[in-house]
């Protein structure tokens, strides 16, 4: 198990983390810390949204059992009181948003006037809920479109760097390169010249 951690040297001895860090360039150190800044923002953003949903359901249980009796006699308040215990349930607060628009009609309304102002109140709440539920998605595409990438080019300048000594100058291995092609085009493949 030690042995994951550790990178048998050439030369016989052992070679750590350290001293991999120490030989990195420092856009090679850029490159690793962004990578761990947003893997870190990842696994905040996952373990935010499986701590709400994991409320949310356990609520939302907890609400449907509690106010299914009271929706079915009529009680509407009652249904708002339960639906005010289990704040954090999703479902909880979207019912309870239109049954407050359905109770709070005024009386010159008809009952299909109340019900259509409850079913906009349904709708504008459950859009609200979905944005809420929506934030940190956007990070999240970001960062799995782009981490590749990043990784990519940090490879290929840690490659161009290990075997040349400098991601800017054409690495001893390439001399072949110089040799096979014209003086024109001595400029080697993955932008290392």
């Amino acid at each position: 198990m030690l042995g994951v951690f550790f990178i048998l040297r050439q030369s016989g001895g052992w070679w750590g983390i350290g001293d991999l860090w120490s030989s990195m360039a420092w856009l090679g150190q850029a490159d690793i810390i962004l990578l761990a800044l947003m893997l870190v923002n990842t696994v905040v953003i996952v373990c935010h949204r499986l701590w709400l949903y994991g409320i949310g359901r356990k609520q939302s249980r907890a609400f449907v059992s509690d106010a299914a009796a009271a929706l079915r006699d009529g009680r509407f308040d009652e249904v708002m009181t339960i639906a005010g215990r289990n704040n954090q349930s999703h479902l909880a607060s979207v019912v309870a948003a239109g049954l407050t628009a359905f109770v709070s009609a005024p009386k010159q309304y008809t009952d299909m006037e109340a019900i259509n102002a409850a079913e906009r109140a349904f709708r504008r709440h459950h859009n609200m809920l979905s944005a809420h539920l929506r934030v940190g998605l956007g990070s999240l595409a970001t960062i799995a479109s782009s981490a590749p990438l990043i990784g990519l080019v940090g490879a290929v300048l840690a490659s161009c760097t290990h075997s040349g000594g400098s991601p800017w100058k054409s690495p001893p291995g390439w001399r072949w390169w110089r040799q096979a092609w014209p003086r024109h085009s001595r400029r080697p493949p993955w932008g290392c010249s």
